[in-house]
């Protein structure tokens, strides 16, 4: 028999001599890409927290006690935390611990954010994309995942001060930003045909974030194409 991966306590996950949360909260306030720190819930976070079972001297557990997420771009991508009701959404409810609502998560991966595309962020854990440990980003374009070559630390520098264009940079139209304006960020915006390769037809339509990635289940089993993204 296996030993028992042993569970540990919120107190003993914030117990730390070395917590991540000053320096983090520095990059988010001081991040070249407009980083909205959405507040937490005290009792959300430490469910999170316990959810999660990352110490707080990591930056998962950072985000997973002290953020209820993160807004950035002017909500083009969003950060994963403890939950807010802008963002309507969290690392639990995103993996299948969120109770009614919320994501099943996809197997072997831990879903750590998405995009306004419905794109999303996965770190593989033994699922069915990529190297261990690495971020994954689902292509919506292309209905595949993509290795962005970055560990969840530097996925988290690459949001708050990295080249988002990088791995956007086709895939925005004229005055997207105005167009963010009006949404939450459990919101997405699919556009038909899509807007990088006709975007004068392009019709928009605003769908919940949740049921687009539902009804593209099938990308827990998309192949994993070469694309990278830089810290």
């Amino acid at each position: 028999m296996s030993p028992r991966t042993p569970t540990y306590t919120a107190k003993e996950l914030l117990t730390v001599s070395d917590p991540a949360w000053p320096e983090l909260h520095a990059r988010i306030v001081g991040g070249r890409n407009g980083a909205v720190l959405l507040p937490y819930d005290p009792l959300m976070a430490k469910s999170c927290l316990e959810g999660i079972q990352a110490p707080v001297s990591t930056i998962l557990g950072a985000l997973s006690y002290h953020v209820g997420g993160l807004l950035i771009d002017s909500g083009w991508l969003r950060v994963l935390g403890c939950g807010h009701p802008e963002l309507r959404g969290s690392l639990l409810s995103w993996n299948g611990k969120g109770g009614a609502g919320g994501f099943p998560g996809i197997a072997g991966a831990v879903i750590i954010g998405h995009d306004v595309l419905g794109g999303v962020f996965a770190v593989n854990g033994g699922g069915p994309f990529g190297q261990p440990a690495e971020v994954n980003y689902f292509d919506p374009a292309e209905g595949r995942w993509a290795p962005l070559e970055l560990r969840y630390p530097a996925w988290v520098a690459w949001a708050l001060d990295g080249d988002l264009g990088q791995l956007y940079a086709d895939r925005r139209w004229d005055d997207w930003d105005r167009d963010l304006g009006g949404l939450t960020g459990d919101q997405a915006i699919v556009r038909t045909p899509p807007s990088w390769k006709t975007p004068e037809a392009a019709q928009s339509e605003v769908l919940p974030i949740m049921q687009l990635v539902a009804s593209r289940w099938v990308m827990s089993r998309a192949p994993v194409t070469d694309t990278t993204a830089e810290a």
